[in-house]
């Protein structure tokens, strides 16, 4: 369990910190995460959100955190706390092709 403990203090420093290259490293190539609004959101998209700069974190963290493991399997379920700024709901919206996340152009005029 210190292993899963290990695996979250190092996932909310990176979430707040906006730190992609470890969220990279860290999140599955399958990595699926329901957002605080219901939205789903696949890595890609999840690290998007940091890189173009849409989101900032001045505060993340868990509580409520339950972890056990099912074979080889961690199963975490936790609350998080996060305090920040998203503007992408304001702004901007995500769309795939072809399976490839992208951000349409913004049209002015």
């Amino acid at each position: 369990m210190q292993a899963i403990e290990e695996f979250l203090t190092t996932w909310a420093a990176a979430e707040q910190a906006g730190d992609t290259t470890t969220l990279e490293t860290q999140l599955a190539s399958d990595f699926t995460a329901v957002g605080p609004l219901g939205f789903i959101l696949a890595k890609q998209a999840w690290l998007a959100r940091h890189r173009i700069g849409d989101l900032s974190y001045q505060a993340f963290s868990l509580s409520e955190v339950n972890a056990r493991t099912v074979g080889g399997t961690a199963i975490v379920t936790a609350r998080s706390f996060r305090g920040g700024r998203w503007i992408a709901a304001l702004r901007r919206s995500t769309t795939s092709r072809g399976g490839e996340w992208t951000r349409p152009q913004n049209k002015r005029g």
